[in-house]
């Protein structure tokens, strides 16, 4: 390698980071629909004029980090470098990633019969 890097480390930051997603959309969604005031909150923010920004952030950094998780848990599995396979998913991992994909899942069906689908 020319930068000198160690490729192990390459392949722990890539799985740290996709745990650290994982881990940060759980907390949104449950500080997101967990108890409380929620719509308190929202019409607070309305009348602020942030509630929309705040909204599409939040809708904007699940999408994207949901397809960031997803780009690079495919990459690990299939990927022949070492840089990549330093670090094969551990269950947690797999839990978290499988568990967040079911939760995606389960809302957007949710979201679909509730009469939100477009």
């Amino acid at each position: 390698m020319s930068d000198g890097a160690n490729p192990v480390s390459h392949g722990l930051s890539a799985l740290k980071l996709a745990r650290t997603l994982l881990v940060v959309n759980f907390i949104l969604l449950a500080a997101l629909i967990g108890p409380g005031r929620s719509h308190k909150l929202y019409s607070e923010g309305r009348k602020l004029g942030v509630a929309h920004v705040i909204v599409h952030s939040l809708q904007f950094w699940f999408v994207a980090s949901t397809i960031l998780t997803v780009a690079l848990v495919v990459r690990i599995l299939i990927s022949k470098s070492e840089m990549w396979r330093a670090q094969r998913l551990t269950k947690l991992d797999w839990a978290l990633f499988l568990g967040w994909i079911f939760v995606v899942t389960i809302l957007c069906l949710f979201a679909f019969m509730m009469g939100m689908g477009g």
